[in-house]
């Protein structure tokens, strides 16, 4: 933790939060318009979402939540691929007081087991609604890829599935739920009769039925080992969203210090092309997409001939020259479980001189 935090809230100088939701409205009132959030389809970009834009439709969302009768200490379970609704469903529901069951289609293909009981709500999308089947049918699912936009930043309606009835439910422009402190609606001040969070409360259940606290993952994300993000830099997981529970961190600590997360399409074997490294981006991934990367990354001629971005700076530079070049501009996390990296990781990673941490 840093030395002048006064607390496990204390993510960041001027930061003043205890709760998830806190640090998702105090990241739009310090960066703003800045872009919190973008999908991707490989190097084409569809959608992005400024931080005061997360905060709100978070907040809608956390007002959807009640109003289907999900209560402080309530679970949602969110079962959604690599798109902007993901993080946005985190923060809505610790808005919400509830607790977060992050899953990830992938995870989800062998059924629920017991992840599916005990839950208030379920955050889906078309395409995971079927791997739900199993979870109570008279659970409200909210579909995430279903949210109609309206004027900036508001959505106006989404779709609701309640006991296999489909309804387009419309979204508040207003959302007054939560409820904030009434010291000019600044976070950090939860109130839990209105069914605001308190900083012990649970914030994410994971999937073996463990589960941490709102004050437990803000804690682990105010200091080493995990990624310091800065504004100008892009969070770019190369694995689904919530394949590791780690991943889940580096969402709050994008977020922490104003960096954009983007949403890749079908990143369960991606890579990034090479013009999008050419831009400050942090890399997080497990050990098999990591060496699919390095793969790419060592074969460097083929690599940045093939893009034609870069096609005439391969021409006049060997390929290394260029790999050394992006030394500075990309840095390398690995999502390891607790696992260490194999050698064969390290001993690449090295020999393109990119930084790297296992977290």
């Amino acid at each position: 933790m840093p030395g002048n935090a006064s607390g496990p809230w204390a993510v960041r100088a001027g930061m003043n939060v205890q709760t998830l939701g806190d640090l998702c409205l105090e990241g739009a009132r310090i960066y703003k318009s800045r872009k919190a959030l973008e999908r991707c389809r490989g190097d084409r970009l569809l959608e992005t979402v400024n931080f005061r834009t997360l905060a709100f439709r978070a907040r809608q969302l956390a007002a959807l939540f009640h109003s289907l009768g999900v209560e402080r200490g309530g679970r949602i379970m969110i079962l959604a691929e690599n798109r902007p609704e993901w993080p946005i469903a985190i923060f809505g529901a610790a808005l919400a007081g509830a607790a977060s069951l992050p899953l990830s289609p992938h995870a989800a293909a062998g059924g629920l087991g017991g992840t599916g009981t005990g839950l208030s709500a379920l955050c889906v999308t078309e395409r995971t609604a079927e791997l739900a089947t199993a979870a109570d049918s008279s659970l409200p699912r909210i579909y995430l890829d279903s949210p109609a936009a309206g004027k900036q930043p508001a959505w106006t309606s989404i779709l609701v599935s309640i006991g296999g009835v489909h309804r387009r439910l419309p979204l508040s422009p207003r959302p007054e739920f939560p409820a904030l402190s009434e010291t000019g609606g600044e976070p950090g001040a939860g109130d839990p009769e209105a069914g605001n969070p308190e900083a012990g409360d649970p914030a994410i259940v994971w999937p073996d039925g463990g589960q941490s606290s709102h004050r437990e993952l803000l804690s682990l994300i105010a200091g080493p080992p995990y990624p310091r993000l800065f504004p100008r830099d892009r969070l770019l997981p190369l694995c689904p969203l919530a394949e590791k529970g780690a991943l889940v961190l580096a969402v709050l600590a994008a977020v922490r210090g104003g960096a954009s997360l983007s949403c890749v399409e079908g990143t369960r074997e991606g890579a990034p092309g090479a013009a999008e490294l050419l831009r400050p981006t942090v890399l997080l991934g497990d050990s098999d997409t990591l060496e699919t990367l390095l793969d790419r990354l060592i074969r460097a001629e083929n690599f940045f001939f093939r893009n034609p971005l870069t096609r005439p700076l391969a021409a006049s530079l060997t390929g290394r020259k260029i790999i050394k070049s992006l030394g500075g501009n990309v840095r390398c996390y690995g999502i390891t479980g607790g696992k260490p990296l194999s050698e064969t990781i390290w001993k690449n990673l090295r020999r393109i001189h990119l930084p790297a941490v296992a977290l």
